[in-house]
């Protein structure tokens, strides 16, 4: 039996976790993690196809990892670079930057729909209230801290806003950005009626929902005030439902990119964005 443990060794090609046993003696346990970076289907797909994270399987799914890393990053650009509020006149960089940044939102949403699909519970009203807890607590913890420090700031001579923490509460607006907790929290509530949808007739609700945020994201619809527009589940809706899809047909779609037809995908992939670039210059234009 052990009764201490060492760190980590690096050991050929794997980290092999170490323990000294009341002997004295150093052995090697059984456990053995790689320590090659996982990688996205695009650029590696294993001998055999793994279940989505929280499936039956419960492994981890490397592209989910990578999207919320970039999403990640894109959201460090978007707090870090001016933009339009900053009443500075912004650079090609800076709008192209801008666009491209678009992605952090709808990714973190997706990831969850891809996690959420994944799990059996989501299917159960019991799960939706411990899934609101995680979600919730943290985020009272820091709506109280960044009122704090929001009033502390005035002390300073800097204006205040007179609107009732309960309003700034309710409204998830303590802090600007709190906005995602908003479109989160509404997901986990219907996280179980998403579930419920046939799944022969889940593309037609991905390629409505997807529909209905172009639609908004080029005015198509008028837009509400932006306080409210950021705060529309409606935004979300699509990429939510579109990492669900993902999910349900993860096996298919990796067998879909492995090999030669990765670099078709990409292709098309980069050919897309390119042309979504374009076609929104155009509208800019106008």
């Amino acid at each position: 039996k052990s009764t201490g443990s060492r760190p980590c060794r690096l050991q050929g090609t794997s980290w092999s976790m170490f323990a000294k046993s009341s002997a004295g003696v150093v052995q090697a346990s059984a456990f053995q993690m790689p320590c090659q970076l996982p990688l996205p289907a695009t650029c590696s797909l294993p001998d055999k196809v793994q279940p989505a994270a929280g499936g039956s399987g419960g492994e981890r799914c490397p592209e989910v990892d990578w999207i919320k890393a970039v999403g990640i990053l894109t959201v460090i650009f978007i707090h870090a670079l001016p933009t339009v509020f900053s009443g500075v006149q912004l650079s090609l960089v800076d709008e192209w930057i801008g666009q491209v940044t678009h992605f952090a939102v709808p990714g973190f949403l997706a990831c969850s729909g891809f996690l959420f699909a994944g799990s059996s519970a989501s299917r159960s009203w019991g799960t939706v209230w411990p899934r609101l807890k995680r979600i919730m607590l943290p985020y009272l913890v820091f709506s109280a801290l960044a009122w704090c420090y929001c009033h502390a700031w005035e002390a300073f001579g800097r204006r205040g806003d007179a609107t009732p923490f309960f309003w700034k509460l309710l409204l998830f607006s303590t802090m600007g950005h709190y906005y995602y907790v908003l479109l989160i929290a509404f997901f986990v509530l219907v996280t179980p009626l998403v579930s419920r949808i046939p799944r022969r007739l889940f593309p037609c609700a991905v390629i409505a929902a997807m529909a209905l945020q172009i639609a908004m994201e080029l005015q198509f619809i008028p837009l509400a005030p932006l306080f409210w527009h950021v705060r529309n589940p409606m935004r979300g809706l699509g990429p939510f439902l579109l990492g669900w899809w993902a999910s349900l047909n993860h096996e298919s779609i990796l067998r879909q990119v492995s090999g030669w037809r990765r670099h078709v995908w990409m292709l098309l992939l980069f050919a897309l964005t390119l042309g979504s670039w374009i076609g929104l210059a155009g509208i800019d234009m106008f």
